[in-house]
């Protein structure tokens, strides 16, 4: 249990290490101009809609869980997870297909001002991340799970592997100077950060 608490508290220090180092490679590579603007604002919307969802499942899966485990036994408390899972993957999709149609009307509601190209590129950017927001949800229940069978390092992964990738897709993008590369970038890497999970 000991070293256990040394390797997740080693990781989560290098976890806070990595995110301010995506921060400057954000800020060198995109600068203040239009495209900064344009991942800031289509990062926020997609997690801004799905975190209230995110934080509600996340804290609620854990007590719910131990008192169906309590009342009717740990079968009962696993089907209850893998049916919460299924629920949220259908909850999801009907949200991001939402989000597709819908995303002109949703960066207009969070970005005002954005007009001709810089608004069309955010909705794109807008649409491919949201896809990012369901391995969110789903790795909600997930890490709760982990948790309640004393895996701590694993979720704890997380925040590592996302910045790792995002960092590799800016520089990516910078030098190729491709902009959607910077938008797959960030969906991998917030669909990748669980790529550890059992």
């Amino acid at each position: 249990m000991g070293s256990t608490a040394i390797v997740w508290m080693i990781i989560t220090m290098i976890s806070n290490i990595t995110r301010p180092l995506r921060e400057q490679f954000t800020s060198f590579y995109l600068g203040t101009g239009s495209l900064a603007d344009i991942y800031a604002t289509s990062t926020t919307i997609p997690f801004t809609i799905f975190g209230f969802i995110v934080a509600g499942v996340g804290t609620s899966f854990i007590p719910i869980y131990n008192k169906i485990k309590k009342d009717r036994g740990t079968k009962s408390a696993d089907n209850y997870t893998a049916n919460l899972v299924n629920i949220l993957v259908l909850v999801s999709f009907v949200i991001i297909a939402i989000m597709i149609i819908f995303a002109p009307w949703i960066v207009k509601l969070f970005a005002v001002g954005y007009k001709g190209d810089k608004f069309d590129l955010t909705v794109q950017f807008t649409r491919i991340i949201s896809f990012g927001t369901l391995a969110s949800l789903v790795s909600s229940v997930y890490i709760g799970y982990l948790n309640l069978k004393g895996s701590f390092v694993i979720p704890a992964t997380t925040g590592i592997i996302m910045n790792v990738i995002i960092i590799f897709f800016i520089v990516a993008s910078g030098l190729g100077n491709n902009p959607y590369i910077l938008a797959f970038g960030c969906l991998a890497g917030n669909v990748l950060q669980y790529i550890l999970f059992p």
